[in-house]
């Protein structure tokens, strides 16, 4: 059927295709049925269904309006480059965005809050970028999922699902039971606690976010910048957790099924102890001054971690963590600060002769916390304290 008024229309499936120009179309509002309208090339304004609608602007600006009572599919392929502006007015039903792109490939996607709007962009291998706003997401008028689809490959409805560890993982699995949650750039709350539905995707973006995790619900989160936690509601004995790459982690809750899927966290919090991942950040810093400060055993002491951690999640500098510490371990003159480090980092006691040059250092003027940087920074200091192996294993930590 051509573009047009069929808002009155009793007819309930009907497909409605526009070629080129800015085209207007409405779907059936009385109908309880599917219907489908495609923009084409242009500037269209798509006015869906009552029952539920299929809805593609093509090529262009486009405005879409979903009013569906079961389900509505605003749907875009990134090869178009379009621009969509999507408004949801159904409170009821499921409604979901699907985005086709050429190949599994990702050059870059973001998801943001600003107000009440949910602003996405996701741009495919070939350097195309489909983007679109949702109005008022945040004001009861939600979305349930986007979809992210590779056209041409084995899958659902001969279109693949994009696997892996990317944005979408185990979307396949979510049938349209998410909450799709985007934050600001600012530090965001997700508090999951109250969420009813089977999950939700996250998106947490700059800043430094938290996510009050609920066990009877899967969460997938995307932490962006910034230092992320996930908050637990029991103990550590209670989940199981995999290292799964660099950035990301799978924990599964006793008696779940599917573990929630964790991208640039570094922080979880049980209700006995908490695990920091960030160990080329701040965690790392905190476990290379213990192990050159006090020794490699200290990396396992909780308390001493979380008190290292508690100053430098505040700002406090490398160099001064490590003029804290050891001052703390009773290192205040020269020969007591080169002594120490040596034996802690190269594992026996230095010569008069091994001392010399760093105690001259030391008597020029070099701040004893950045001599103390330099012997934590040393490859033997990261080999004692096995840094690389604390990456995938996090490093334990009690909380001050």
């Amino acid at each position: 059927m051509a573009p047009g008024d069929y808002s009155t229309s009793l007819i309930g499936n009907m497909f409605v295709y526009a070629n080129i120009g800015n085209d207007i179309i409405k779907l059936p509002l009385s109908a309880t049925a599917a219907a489908v309208a495609w923009g084409g090339i242009g500037d269209d304004a798509i006015n869906g269904s009552g029952g539920s609608s299929s809805m593609y602007g093509g090529a262009g600006k486009n405005t879409i309006t979903g009013n569906g009572s079961v389900a509505d599919i605003f749907r875009a392929f990134t090869s178009d480059k379009s621009t969509d502006t999507i408004t949801e007015n159904s409170t009821v039903g499921v409604h979901q965005i699907q985005i086709y792109l050429p190949s599994t490939t990702i050059k870059a996607w973001t998801f943001k809050q600003v107000g009440n709007d949910l602003q996405g962009s996701i741009t495919d291998g070939n350097s195309a970028t489909y983007n679109f706003t949702v109005k008022d997401q945040y004001a009861g008028k939600p979305l349930q999922a986007i979809f992210l689809y590779s056209i041409g490959t084995a899958g659902s409805n001969g279109n693949g699902y994009l696997a892996g560890g990317d944005l979408t993982a185990d979307y396949k699995n979510s049938a349209l039971s998410w909450a799709f949650l985007a934050g600001t750039n600012g530090n965001n709350i997700f508090d999951m606690s109250t969420q009813t539905r089977a999950g939700a995707r996250m998106f947490g973006n700059d800043g430094n976010d938290k996510v009050i995790a609920k066990d009877a619900v899967t969460n997938f989160f995307y932490g962006g910048a910034g230092l992320n936690n996930i908050v637990y509601p029991k103990g550590s004995t209670e989940y199981a957790i995999t290292y799964k790459s660099a950035g990301v982690l799978n924990v599964l809750p006793s008696k779940a099924t599917t573990a929630d899927y964790l991208q640039n966290v570094q922080r979880l919090n049980f209700t006995d102890k908490s695990i920091a991942y960030d160990t080329t950040g701040n965690a790392g810093t905190v476990a290379k001054v213990l192990g050159a400060v006090f020794g490699k055993t200290a990396v396992t002491n909780k308390t001493f971690v979380g008190i290292g951690l508690s100053y430098v999640d505040k700002g406090m500098s490398y160099s001064d963590l490590a003029a804290l510490a050891l001052n703390a371990a009773g290192s205040t003159t020269p020969d007591q600060i080169v002594t120490s480090l040596w034996a802690n980092v190269i594992g026996s006691a230095p010569s008069s002769a091994d001392k010399a040059p760093f105690i001259q250092m030391l008597a020029s003027g070099t701040k004893v916390g950045d001599l103390a940087v330099m012997a934590a920074d040393t490859s033997f200091n990261t080999t004692n304290i096995n840094l690389a192996g604390l990456a995938q294993t996090g490093i334990e930590y009690l909380p001050v």
